[in-house]
């Protein structure tokens, strides 16, 4: 399949989420005239329901949509990028029985 270069994309500011407007941007830009088969569109933000429909129009090559959950999964399943790091995680059960009245007192001897 041949490879067409990426086209940048506008910065979204609402939000981050791309409407059906940029992929009629991407299929003019990298498809017409083209022998590109499909087209990927990544962003660290979300589709609009209107995007995901024209992505999924069946008149016109296919565009699969990677949003920035989805971008998030394919680097961790594939380590792209990554370290492996340790995390921790409040246990609320657990500071609950160091609340008192005030929300803020530590049990005698703590």
């Amino acid at each position: 399949m041949p490879l067409v270069p990426p086209v940048p994309s506008p910065r979204k500011t609402d939000g981050r989420r791309f409407g059906r407007w940029i992929l009629v941007v991407l299929v003019v830009s990298l498809m017409a005239g083209s022998r590109a088969e499909k087209g990927i569109f990544f962003t660290t933000g979300y589709f609009t329901d209107a995007a995901i429909d024209a992505a999924r129009d069946p008149l016109s090559r296919p565009i699969e949509l990677i949003d920035g959950d989805r971008l998030v999964e394919l680097l961790e399943q594939y380590e792209f990028g990554l370290r492996e790091t340790k995390t921790y995680e409040v246990d609320h059960p657990f500071i609950s029985n160091y609340r008192g009245r005030s929300g803020a007192e530590m049990p005698a001897g703590a």
